[in-house]
């Protein structure tokens, strides 16, 4: 069934994209729309932003500077750019070459949990696991990992598999570039510059700067941090070397920031078993049924089948506002093969006004990998993924409270670096007391069995508690900051690495780039790792799909919304996290507008009552 699915989705997305190309052709359309946007100044902002949009497409596409032939050729290109971009997600979700491991001498640190999809060994292979499994991820693993060779092994065996999307990756820079040039813009980032909210390169180059200077010697202090941990560790397994100081290597990034959050007293493994999945999402629900006045109710299974739910672990919701209904909110939040290995929201159905005045209502899904539930236990999150499932949350809600007329704007349907601002701006929730102690249940109080297991995995323990305890929940929120400057250091390495890829000075430039060295390059500049060895066979910058699915030219936006959201927080909603009229207000600027503003960034002027500070995010690691 599932393959199936895949291909249907395949076979529409072609489909779409044809129609786009024919409508981009057309000339008489392009003239219509100008004459029309044109004419009538009185339209609302929303239809005159419309107008304009649709009217700059064509104008991107060559309808005022070139031939047939040169329309021809750039529709040629956004075609072939498709077709590449296709490919190349594919890859990331399919199976890549792993390896066999010893489940005993090189996988130590490693619970169920992590190895939950792995391949048992048989015949020469018993005692053997094959993995890790694209879909629950190395990024799963590293964390809790004790072997420092298997780490540096597993790592470097990930990314064997990438070698033809990095060539991928890099045909679409060079497309990009020429499509550029082709309509007269001196590159590709001149080009999607325009449609950002921050729309000046200086702007952002100016921000990545200043938060360069801010935030680096935090950095260096950091890893400084790790590598002495890392050191006592690495003696300890008798694998330290003389020199090893002199750098530190990628893949002990996660293990050692693991670490000293255990040495801070806060061990991930001990805090999940309080936050079982479906009872956290339901709690979620509940505090924006609190904050906008809305009720949550599950759609029950007898309502439900295979053309309404793509697979069984899916639930549905139907959302209301006190008796008017609002939209759909679909949940598929367990890893599965052959899905999309990170967490996401993907709108089913835009919301928008129909001609006839009534409103066709949103649908929504929260997409996300979490490890799914064993024998003994259910799904249960470990403290950075109650951050994830709320920040997805949030992108979901801003999908079903959206009011806009056309589709086109409708919910989070925002340059990237505007629109990634409400959710970041919910994370700081799941790192405050009340909300986490309200979100929290363990998980034995759900089921008689379960109780009854962990009775026997802890003989002469007392019975767990039903809510998380004070003590833990401070030293959760103590450790918010730690290692958070090495965090949005990896974000400045790639916002560089994005705006070098997409500023080439001439189209030779663009063809001669070697991606995987301005990649490593950037990661060493900014976090201050070792890259050396991962250099040599490695394409980690074709391990992710963010620069070919929508955010070329913006990854800059997770800094960007990272400042806009400590700014509106500190500024907003410190002091009552729960107050009606600060959430009316933010539904009203923020939510309500989706990106139906020709200035994105007045929804945040508007809410804050001046313009944002973007030294915010600098200002709040130093807290």
């Amino acid at each position: 069934m599932y393959p199936a699915i895949h291909d249907a989705v395949a076979v529409a997305t072609t489909l779409e994209e044809e129609a786009e190309a024919v409508w981009l052709r057309r000339a008489d359309l392009f003239k219509l729309v100008k004459a029309t946007f044109e004419k009538n100044k009185t339209l609302d902002v929303e239809s005159r932003h419309y107008l304009r949009d649709k009217m700059q497409r064509s104008i991107d596409a060559g309808h005022e500077s070139l031939g047939d032939d040169g329309i021809n050729r750039f529709l040629e290109i956004n075609n072939r750019i498709e077709e590449l971009t296709k490919a190349y997600n594919k890859a990331l979700i399919e199976e890549r070459p792993g390896a066999w491991y010893s489940a005993k001498d090189e996988l130590q640190g490693l619970s169920a949990r992590e190895l939950s999809g792995w391949k048992a060994g048989q015949g020469e292979q018993q005692g053997l696991l094959y993995g890790p499994p694209a879909n629950s991820g190395l990024l799963k693993v590293l964390p809790y990992l004790d072997n420092p060779t298997t780490r540096r092994k597993m790592y470097l065996q990930d990314r064997k598999g990438l070698a033809e999307n990095a060539k991928i990756f890099h045909e679409i820079v060079i497309l990009r570039d020429e499509r550029a040039r082709l309509i007269g813009y001196d590159n590709h980032a001149a080009m999607r510059i325009k449609t950002r909210a921050i729309r000046s390169l200086e702007q952002v180059e100016s921000f990545l700067d200043d938060l360069e200077k801010s935030i680096i010697p935090k950095g260096v202090q950091e890893i400084s941090q790790l590598q002495s941990i890392r050191r006592e560790d690495y003696k300890r397994w008798g694998v330290w070397e003389e020199g090893d100081d002199k750098g530190f290597p990628p893949w002990d990034l996660a293990y050692y920031r693991t670490q000293q959050m255990k040495a801070a007293g806060v061990d991930d493994a001990n805090v999940a078993p309080f936050f079982p999945l479906d009872t956290t999402i339901s709690k979620m629900l509940k505090l924006f049924e609190s904050y906008l006045s809305l009720r949550f109710k599950k759609i029950p299974d007898s309502r439900l089948d295979e053309s309404t739910l793509w697979h069984p672990t899916v639930q549905a919701w139907e959302t209301y506002r006190e008796k008017s209904f609002v939209g759909y909110l679909y949940l598929d939040l367990i890893a599965r093969d052959h899905k999309y290995k990170g967490s996401q929201c993907v709108n089913i159905h835009c919301g928008y006004e129909k001609q006839d005045g009534s409103r066709q209502l949103p649908a929504t899904v929260l997409m996300c990998s979490f490890p799914a539930p064993t024998e003994s236990s259910c799904a249960q999150l470990r403290h950075p993924e109650v951050v994830t499932l709320f920040h997805e949350l949030g992108h979901g809600i801003h999908d079903l409270m959206a009011r806009t007329k056309y589709a086109h704007f409708h919910g989070y349907h925002l340059p990237v670096d505007i629109g990634e601002m409400p959710s970041t701006l919910l994370e700081n929730w799941c790192w405050t007391k009340d909300v986490l102690r309200h979100l929290s249940c363990h998980y034995t109080k759900l089921d008689s069995k379960y109780l009854q297991q962990w009775r026997q995995d802890n003989p002469n323990s007392p019975d767990p508690a039903e809510k998380i305890d004070d003590d833990t929940l401070d030293r959760i929120i103590r450790i918010r900051n730690i290692n958070r400057g090495q965090y949005h250091l990896y974000q400045l390495a790639i916002s560089v690495f994005d705006l070098k890829i997409h500023a080439a000075k001439s189209h030779e430039e663009a063809r001669s780039l070697n991606l995987s060295k301005l990649w490593y390059d950037c990661r060493e500049r900014y976090e201050g790792v070792d890259c050396s060895e991962a250099r040599q066979s490695d394409h980690e910058h074709a391990s992710f799909g963010h620069l070919l699915n929508g955010y070329d030219v913006g990854y800059y936006g997770y800094l960007a919304c990272a400042a806009f959201a400590k700014d509106a927080f500190y500024s907003q909603f410190v002091d009552d996290i729960n107050d009606k009229q600060t959430w009316g207000r933010f539904e009203q600027y923020v939510l309500r507008p989706g990106g139906s503003l020709d200035n994105q960034l007045q929804m945040i002027d508007d809410f804050l009552g001046r313009q944002p500070n973007f030294n915010a995010l600098a200002e709040s690691l130093f807290v």
